[in-house]
């Protein structure tokens, strides 16, 4: 008879106990009823429902048992965050890694694009054009600081009609009026645009040449009406020649700058100034009839377009002469255009300028000097 509240212990009886242990409200409830029979039957039997409630100490234990669960809560997920965090040397490790490349000697990677790796960019744009045979150079004089603005307006426009190729000539010292390598900014642009495929050549010193006594009518016609007064190297000796571009071209090399050519300005170059030239191991030069190739000893002819801006009169005759010559020079291998930056205030000059480039170009490929001479 003991054994019956025994087998009232089943899973039910268990849950039960569980919820009277766990949820007190209920258990008051339950107990309620029960409470009125022990005042009816005999004291024995009341003594008797005692034993199973012993029992639910054992169930409560089971109860208690599932509690650990809770406690391996995301508490212990939690923890291995927590150490991350203290460590704040692994977070302040990563930005150190972030500030190293940001060292301002970034602009030194220009040093690293010397002009043969232009001239072989721009051999890439030939084969890519395999059925162009033919070439055009478009190259802007006078690039200074002091025609930083102009000649990036004319670069601009001049790739929205597809010449993404230039010989820029650049002057050290224009006109004495503040030496390139005292400017930083035009520094860094001239470096970009070496990355950008473009050619550095160096075009005189000062590009300058002041009247002196005793000029023949030759050497004022030459230096003063022709260039006003730009002929720098129009009768300099070749010792000088030699020592004013050297130190040109040392100065290009302290911006990691190769400069395989050299463009006298106006075009004027003395017999002196040509042996020097070669001396330096300078790979070509220009003049207005064509391009002379010093390592091969070659001279490609082709009479560059070129634009006088000075006087209505020279605009007017610049225009006709180069729609005559544009049409002349078709059929030649090579077709240079060179533009000065004064070109770019006329909108006349400078519609024709576009336009004929635009035409070159649809049988043409824009390249550079150093590039046509597959110079390396």
């Amino acid at each position: 008879m003991k054994r019956r509240p025994q087998q009232q212990q089943t899973p039910e009886a268990d849950l039960f106990s569980y919820a009277a242990s766990n949820f007190p409200t209920a258990q008051a409830e339950p107990q309620a009823g029960p409470a009125a029979p022990p005042s009816v039957n005999p004291a024995p039997e009341a003594r008797q429902e005692p034993p199973p409630t012993p029992e639910p100490p054992p169930s409560q234990p089971k109860a208690v048992q599932a509690p650990p669960k809770p406690e391996v809560k995301p508490e212990v997920k939690v923890a291995p965050q927590e150490p991350q965090l203290p460590p704040g040397a692994v977070p302040s490790a990563k930005p150190q890694p972030k500030i190293a490349p940001v060292t301002e000697p970034k602009p030194s990677p220009a040093a690293e694009v010397p002009s043969s790796a232009v001239a072989n960019s721009t051999e890439a744009t030939h084969r890519a054009h395999a059925g162009f045979s033919r070439s055009l150079v478009v190259s802007i004089h006078d690039v200074s600081p002091m025609t930083q603005e102009v000649t990036t307006k004319i670069m601009a426009e001049l790739a929205e009609i597809g010449v993404h190729r230039l010989a820029l000539l650049v002057v050290p010292n224009h006109h004495c009026k503040g030496h390139f390598l005292d400017h930083p900014d035009f520094c860094l642009w001239l470096q970009a645009q070496a990355r950008a495929g473009h050619e550095i050549v160096v075009h005189g010193y000062h590009h300058r040449r002041d009247q002196r006594p005793g000029e023949t009518f030759r050497q004022k016609v030459a230096t003063q009406y022709y260039t006003a007064g730009e002929g720098e190297f129009y009768d300099i000796a070749g010792a000088d020649a030699l020592r004013i571009v050297s130190q040109a071209r040392q100065e290009f090399r302290k911006l990691g700058l190769s400069t395989k050519g050299f463009v006298a300005p106006a075009w004027l170059l003395s017999e002196g100034a040509d042996r020097a030239l070669q001396r330096l191991g300078v790979c070509y030069t220009t003049r207005i009839s064509g391009l002379f190739d010093y390592t091969t000893g070659t001279q490609h002819h082709s009479q560059s377009l070129v634009w006088s801006s000075r006087s209505a009169w020279r605009r007017g005759m610049s225009l006709l002469w180069n729609a005559y010559l544009f049409r002349r020079l078709h059929s030649t291998p090579l077709l240079r255009i060179g533009i000065h930056p004064p070109d770019f205030q006329y909108p006349g000059l400078w519609k024709q300028i576009k336009t004929l480039a635009g035409r070159a170009l649809k049988d043409r490929v824009a390249t550079t000097y150093a590039a046509y001479l597959r110079l390396k």
